[in-house]
């Protein structure tokens, strides 16, 4: 769990997985939550490693971070729900209907 400053909502970070199956199994929990918070936002939701993992200005990454670390431990794919799940501190931009 992370608090996130300057992105708005609730949503989660995961990884780039190749393989289709594997792939549906990663978004079939973020999709679940959508549906059943009102605050929870599938459409912030990143999955592409290049953008998570890329560097910050004072030149540090989330390439270190449990998410990534424990996703490359387990073979790249294998465990799917390996996950981030973030917070902005303040407020979301839309909010679910149920």
């Amino acid at each position: 769990m992370h608090g996130h400053a300057t992105k708005r909502g609730c949503f989660v970070f995961g990884n780039t997985i190749a393989t289709k199956k594997h792939h549906v199994q990663q978004i079939l929990l973020p999709k679940l939550l959508s549906l059943n918070c009102v605050n929870f936002d599938l459409r912030e939701c990143n999955f592409n490693d290049l953008d998570n993992n890329k560097k910050d200005k004072k030149g540090d990454s989330r390439a270190s971070s449990g998410r990534a670390t424990i996703f490359r431990e387990t073979g790249n794919g294998d465990v799917p729900y390996c996950f981030t799940l973030e917070g902005n501190y303040a407020t979301g931009i839309r909010i679910n209907t149920l």
